[in-house]
């Protein structure tokens, strides 16, 4: 059934789910259907980010903070529970270098970075969900 790109966007931004053939946007090929369809959908993303209010604030244990050291010290016990003395080093490095806060200063370039479109769907919504007020949050976590 054709669609346009307006409802696929709409449908993606309240779902996070997307047409993978992008058939509702132009292109001759497959291809170029798919990073039109792709940038579209991360842009909408991003207006809807931009469009909130800006309430998230880096903690200020964070400031600063060397990432890959407090990642390491943070997941070292588990990789050490969990995986062989031969293969720690290589999943500790790797891990270590998989974490990120997301901040104001950097949601867009992860929204824009991050491979898959509904990988930053979902951390977009992370990000949406930690700049509510604390106060609907208590409020929302005492409805539960």
């Amino acid at each position: 059934m054709p669609t346009s790109p307006q409802k696929e966007i709409a449908r993606f931004l309240g779902s996070g789910e997307d047409d993978g053939l992008y058939t509702a946007w132009p292109g001759e090929s497959l291809l170029t259907r798919a990073r039109n369809g792709d940038q579209a959908l991360r842009q909408a993303l991003i207006s809807v980010v931009n469009d909130r209010p800006n309430r998230a604030k880096m903690p200020d244990g964070l400031v600063g903070l060397d990432m890959e050291a407090f990642a390491r010290k943070t997941i070292g016990p588990m990789v050490r529970g969990l995986i062989s003395a031969a293969e720690q080093p290589a999943v500790i490095e790797m891990l270590s270098r998989s974490i990120i806060f997301l901040t104001p200063s950097n949601i867009v370039s992860v929204l824009l970075s991050t491979p898959f479109v509904g990988t930053a769907w979902n951390l977009a919504n992370l990000y949406l969900l930690s700049t509510i007020p604390s106060f609907f949050m208590s409020h929302f976590n005492a409805v539960e």
